[in-house]
């Protein structure tokens, strides 16, 4: 996951995050696996195909 993804990804309201301060956020790991397993399904395919 890259960092740009993460970040449309919260703004569109996929991914809760904790604001820290008025430019930085944190998300908690597990929030971060739900969101991989959910909206990144189609990479897991891939790569499984790759291998």
């Amino acid at each position: 996951m890259k960092p740009e993804g993460i970040r449309k990804a919260r703004r569109a309201g996929r991914l809760k995050g904790v604001r820290i301060n008025e430019k930085e956020w944190s998300f908690y790991r597990s929030e971060l696996k739900r969101y991989q397993s959910r909206y990144n399904r189609r990479l897991a395919t891939d790569e499984r195909q790759a291998a």
